[in-house]
């Protein structure tokens, strides 16, 4: 249950982010919406890290093997910082390219470039999140994972993109989201690797 409702987090959070958006007029939600679904296919590499490191860390958690589970976090995280300067490189050089081929309006369109050239850079740190709840689930604690998911979106997501929306205009949102992926990397990351390092393994496993 934790795991279900860990998945629906972050559409809620895009959900709320598209309402938000929305007090700049229908043009820009549109830009957004744009913007929103090329990254959501930018991440699929991401996404099948955080499908693929459940496996392999019930099993190396099972069989006593906590340093393996915490170096495939490590190489999982480093994973995603490539990937998300090799999106950020991309979108820098195409975001206007890309964006035009769903819309031909002037303002969809710079709206999505906009976006595309502020957020992806942070994306690691979203992927450090999914593949962060992969793992506990896989460790049985799903509630954990659930956890993380709240803290990349309620607490970050959500209150820095509508900070950002009444200090500036939408580009000050773009850059919300940016921080709250950034930050929620850093603390996810932190959490799980120090998590990892104070659990005897087989006692924990046992139990």
């Amino acid at each position: 249950i934790p795991a279900s409702f860990g998945n629906a987090v972050n559409p809620i959070g895009i959900a709320v982010a598209t309402a938000i958006i929305a007090t700049f007029g229908g043009v820009v939600v549109a830009g957004f919406g744009v913007a929103t679904r090329i990254e959501s296919l930018s991440v699929i590499p991401m996404l099948a890290l955080s499908s693929a490191i459940g496996p392999f860390v019930g099993q190396n958690w099972g069989a006593g093997k906590c340093d393996r589970v915490a170096e495939a976090l490590k190489f999982c995280y480093a994973v995603c910082a490539v990937w998300a300067g090799v999106l950020a490189a991309v979108f820098w050089l195409a975001a206007e390219s890309i964006a035009s081929i769903f819309s031909q309006d002037p303002t969809i369109i710079s709206t999505a470039t906009k976006y595309l050239a502020i957020v992806p850079l942070s994306l690691w740190g979203y992927g450090i999140v999914i593949i962060t709840a992969g793992a506990f689930n896989a460790l049985g604690r799903s509630h954990y994972g659930l956890g993380l998911y709240l803290i990349r979106t309620a607490v970050l997501y959500i209150p820095f993109a509508f900070v950002a929306s009444r200090l500036a205009g939408s580009d000050a949102v773009f850059y919300g989201i940016a921080a709250a992926n950034a930050l929620a990397g850093i603390a996810v990351a932190g959490f799980a690797l120090n998590w990892l390092s104070r659990h005897d393994v087989p006692q924990t496993a046992a139990a």
